[in-house]
C-alpha cells in the first residue's frame, strides 16, 4: 500500500514530497506492526497472569477442602472415642447383669457365671478395640484425602505457572518466526 502511494505521488510529479509521503506510510506500517506486537505481548502477559491467578485460586480452594478433611479426621477420632466409651459402658452393664443374675439365682461365682463374665468381657473388649480401630482408619483416610488435596493444589498452582511460561515461550517463538 505504501508503494502504491509513493508511485502515485511520484507520478503526479511531487518527487520530494512523494519520498516523504512514502516514508510516512512506511513508518505507519511499522507502527502498526509494533502496535500489533505490543497488543499481542500484552494479551500474552495478561493471559499468563490470569493462568497464574487461576492456579493460585484453585490451590487455595483445594487447601480449604484439605482443612475441612483435617477437621473431619479429628471428628472421626472423637466419634471413635465416644463409641469406645459406649462399648465400655455396655461391657460394665453386661458384667453387672451377669453377676446380678448369677447371684440372684443362687449360683456360685465359678462355673457358668464365670463363663458368662468371660464371654461378656471378650465381646466388650472386641467392641472397644473395633471402635478405636475404625476411628483410626477413618481418620487416616481423611488425612490421606487432605494430603491428596494439598498435592492437587500445588499441582494446580504449578500448572498455572507452567501455562504462563508456555505462553511467554510461545510469544518468543512467534517473534522469532516474524524475524
Amino acid at each position: 500500500m505504501a508503494e502504491l502511494f509513493t508511485t502515485l505521488i511520484a507520478g503526479l510529479g511531487g518527487g520530494g514530497s512523494a519520498a516523504a509521503a512514502g516514508g510516512a506510510a512506511a513508518g505507519a506500517a511499522t507502527t502498526g506492526f509494533s502496535l500489533t506486537s505490543l497488543l499481542s505481548t500484552g494479551a500474552t502477559v495478561v493471559g499468563g497472569l490470569a493462568s497464574m491467578a487461576a492456579g493460585r485460586q484453585q490451590q487455595s480452594a483445594l487447601n480449604a477442602q484439605a482443612g475441612q478433611e483435617e477437621i473431619k479426621a479429628v471428628q472421626e477420632e472423637i466419634n471413635g472415642r465416644q463409641e469406645a466409651l459406649t462399648a465400655m459402658r455396655k461391657l460394665n452393664s453386661d458384667l453387672s447383669n451377669v453377676l446380678v443374675a448369677g447371684y440372684g439365682s443362687g449360683l456360685s461365682p465359678t462355673g457358668s457365671i464365670e463363663a458368662a463374665q468371660n464371654e461378656a468381657l471378650q465381646t466388650g473388649e472386641a467392641n472397644i478395640t473395633m471402635a478405636r480401630n475404625n476411628a483410626r482408619f477413618a481418620s487416616a483416610a481423611r488425612r490421606g484425602q487432605a494430603q491428596q488435596l494439598r498435592i492437587e493444589g500445588r499441582g494446580a498452582k504449578n500448572q498455572g505457572l507452567f501455562s504462563a511460561i508456555s505462553g511467554g515461550l510461545s510469544l518468543g517463538s512467534r517473534r522469532d518466526q516474524r524475524g
